[in-house]
């Protein structure tokens, strides 16, 4: 079965949200350090030796499917607020 724009969009949402609850500690953050944190690469769905372009295009994609104008979503524009974070930190 095809899955439709607002069910892919709402699962999307529900995706980003379970990675920023289970903030963890990982290979990108300095070990020193015991504070949770949310891995962007995660949250992206990108490996962390992706080119930069590759970034764009996941980040993009994601800003287009979340954006507050386009979804109406309850957590739509929490989840904007992480792709965007996500991108800044990891696109260089």
């Amino acid at each position: 079965m095809v899955e439709s724009e607002s069910d892919s969009k709402l699962h999307l949402i529900k995706q980003i949200c379970d990675v920023s609850n289970h903030a963890k500690s990982c290979a990108h953050h300095d070990t020193f350090d015991s504070d949770p944190f949310i891995d962007w690469y995660i949250l992206l769905q990108i490996e962390d030796n992706v080119s930069h372009d590759v970034i764009r295009k996941k980040y993009h994609k994601y800003a287009l499917l979340l954006h507050p104008d386009k979804n109406k979503h309850p957590k739509a524009e929490f989840a904007f607020k992480m792709v965007s974070e996500a991108y800044a930190y990891t696109g260089f």
